[in-house]
């Protein structure tokens, strides 16, 4: 039953098909009008000649080539535009990124020196004795020890700063090179 309904449907869409075809083929007349040249399917002031479908075909692309070069173009700037912006959250990013890694460096030399003074101070009440020598070298040692861990820190951050620095000099040049075009 099933495949006696699916022969008979695609009979009809088969008939339907070939009878729409009939249009497509039929005559077409170039007409002026007004010094306008224009087609269509019947004859304008009996003077008009049949002509093939291909000029009006052939005009037909030639529009949606350029039509379709125009969306491709409007894409083109649509992506450039939202490179742009991407680029410019990017670089605000970095500038957020470098004043945090600025104000962290400030900070951890900060925190160094009033360990150090800290210790300085806790030196400064050892005797001029055996004990009090060897409580200011264990004081000194703690120093030497607080300042290469702050060091260490210090180094860190002042790398990832310069590597921010370059990454954000990069990116300005290259949003640059978008805003002149652009903007």
């Amino acid at each position: 039953m099933k495949r006696k309904t699916m022969k008979l449907f695609l009979c009809i869409v088969i008939a339907l098909l070939f009878c729409g075809q009939n249009n497509a083929f039929a005559q077409m007349y170039r007409c002026q009008e007004n010094g306008r040249t224009f087609y269509t399917d019947r004859p304008c002031d009996g003077s008009a000649s049949p002509t093939t479908n291909t000029e009006p075909r052939q005009d037909r692309i030639q529009k949606l080539k350029e039509h379709l070069s125009a969306q491709q173009d409007e894409q083109k700037a649509k992506e450039d535009k939202y490179n742009a912006t991407k680029l410019e959250i990017k670089y605000l990013d970095l500038i957020d990124q470098q004043n945090a890694l600025e104000k962290q460096l400030t900070k951890e030399r900060n925190l160094l020196q009033k360990e150090l003074d800290a210790l300085r101070h806790k030196k400064e009440y050892a005797n001029n004795n055996l004990a009090g020598a060897v409580w200011e070298n264990s004081i000194s040692k703690e120093m030497e020890a607080v300042t290469a861990q702050h060091t260490e820190k210090i180094e860190y951050t002042k790398e990832k700063l310069e590597k921010t620095k370059a990454e954000r000099a990069a990116t300005k040049e290259e949003l640059q090179k978008y805003k002149e075009v652009y903007y």
